[in-house]
């Protein structure tokens, strides 16, 4: 078969973004009003700590990234995802005397108290701690219209304290929870060693250890004022996790068959193996090894032509699940389906996630997680993790009977709108499902990812959909599963492969 100019292009693209990912300092995310906030908050609180041109460029990002609603955070996503970045946004801006968007913030957030109620709350890192501080601060400072939101999140405040009365106690608190070090206040000392400048690969957490140490520490300010830098005045949401960019853009390429080439691929094979220790692998330096990353760079590493040791993941498995570390507050499905696609043909490692899996599947035919707004993105893992498994015939043709049905009148997928990240989800798991009726489906999918390929990707058919303390879009990794979703259309014929479409998609 003649897999033509879109095949090609994915592959020059994908390669593109592997060797910039193994080259660069840091990542590429979207910029995190949460952390851009609660950065220029912290470290404004240090005599001379920020600049007054860093400190500027921060608040004039924040003032002119509010939404027409008051809120910050992404417009279409539902209230919820917005009140921690609104929170931190109004507290900064407030602290700075910026009072007129702050004023707006905090109308917004007195509009929708009801929303503060735990049990509607999306699951976000560490918004159980996250949300009671912002609230008991803003509180305390005046904002009386929150206080119903507080009385909502009490218990959720009691854990808080009970947080900060152990590190005051100099209790050794589990690594996972350092990485949310500005909850913490005052108490955030004894603290694990700087990796990179950043603390726990957080922008945030960084900050609150410049604003609270006796000495701070040299390479923090450095590694902060080189992400302002990076982003034009704000800070992302987690720098640097390089090995989360290269192993989720290598698992997508296995699973796209987009090939490598050879002298690329013992570079990333070297690189990838870096990241393991005896507990697995490390998204990036500061953060502690966990199922999913491990799990994801020990098939990469098969993919790259290494025979890595799944015995790693044996410390994550349970009896009925895999978990993706030791302080986790709920189970993830993306996770169990990684764990799952990297150990097939292991039943005895394999059965907890197949197990696990095959018990949350939505009656309707998906599967939702933790790590994502979208379901698309973990029906998709759990789809190309269960297909050609006998005992699973039945979930994914019902997993693909749901996404067919849910397809836009375009030929893309979307939770909010459609967008080319959930369309490349979308198009993977029906190709890999492979019933014949979606045909028509899959046609009208890949025609809407070749014509935003063509585009360049515009923002409009993109959005934050990962779970970090806010939304947030990993930019290299989305466009990974989307050149690699191209990739595999061409291979299966369902793309125009006329050498004029393949030129204006390559020089664009």
């Amino acid at each position: 078969m003649r897999e033509g100019y879109f095949a090609t292009a994915a592959t020059d693209a994908l390669g593109g973004l592997l060797s910039e990912i193994v080259d660069d300092t840091s990542s590429r995310f979207s910029l995190s009003w949460y952390d851009t906030a609660r950065v220029l908050s912290l470290w404004s609180r240090r005599p001379h700590g920020l600049s007054g041109r860093l400190r500027d460029a921060a608040a004039g990002a924040l003032t002119a990234g509010q939404n027409t609603d008051g809120s910050w955070g992404y417009p279409h996503a539902a209230v919820t995802y917005r009140l921690a970045s609104t929170m931190a946004v109004v507290a900064a801006l407030s602290e700075l005397g910026l009072t007129a968007p702050a004023a707006r913030g905090l109308e917004f957030l007195a509009r929708h108290v009801d929303q503060f109620a735990p049990e509607r709350q999306p699951d976000t890192v560490a918004v159980e701690l996250i949300q009671p501080d912002l609230l008991e601060s803003l509180v305390a400072g005046g904002a009386a219209a929150l206080a119903p939101a507080l009385n909502q999140q009490r218990a959720w405040l009691v854990r808080l304290h009970e947080l900060r009365r152990r590190a005051v106690a100099g209790e050794k608190l589990p690594l996972p929870i350092w990485h949310s070090l500005e909850v913490l206040g005052p108490a955030a000392i004894g603290l694990p060693e700087l990796s990179s400048g950043a603390m726990t690969c957080s922008p945030a957490a960084t900050a609150a250890l410049l604003a609270w140490s006796p000495e701070p520490p040299a390479e923090a300010v450095a590694f902060l004022t080189a992400e302002a830098s990076r982003y034009g005045g704000g800070w992302p949401p987690v720098a640097p996790v390089q090995f989360f960019e290269g192993a989720w853009v290598v698992g997508a390429m296995a699973q796209g068959e987009a090939p490598i080439e050879p002298g690329l691929a013992a570079r990333v094979r070297e690189w990838l193996a870096s990241s393991l220790r005896p507990e697995g692998a490390i998204p990036g330096h500061g953060l502690p090894p966990d199922a999913d990353d491990t799990a994801r760079v020990l098939y990469a590493l098969r993919h790259l032509g290494a025979t890595p040791d799944v015995s790693l993941l044996d410390r994550y498995r349970q009896e009925d699940r895999y978990t993706t570390f030791s302080v986790e507050r709920t189970a993830s499905i993306s996770t169990n389906a990684h764990v799952l696609r990297t150990v097939r043909g292991d039943e005895q490692r394999s059965a907890a996630a197949r197990a696990y899996l095959l018990s949350t599947q939505n009656e309707d035919g998906f599967w939702s997680d933790k790590w994502h707004a979208s379901p698309y993105y973990a029906t998709s893992a759990s789809v190309l993790a269960l297909a050609g498994d006998p005992a699973a015939e039945g979930r994914v043709r019902r997993a693909a009977a749901w996404l067919a049905d849910s397809q836009r009148p375009d030929g893309s997928w979307g939770v909010w709108h459609g967008t080319y990240e959930e369309t490349a989800y979308a198009v993977r798991a029906l190709l890999v499902a492979g019933t014949p009726e979606t045909d028509d489906v899959l046609r009208r999918g890949a025609a809407h990812l070749a014509e935003g390929v063509r585009a360049g990707l515009p923002a409009e058919g993109r959005a934050p959909l990962w779970h970090g303390k806010e939304l947030y879009e990993p930019w290299r990794i989305a466009s990974g599963y989307i050149f690699s979703a191209v990739h595999a259309c061409a291979r299966a014929g369902l793309l125009d492969t006329s050498a004029d479409q393949y030129e204006y998609s390559r020089h664009r």
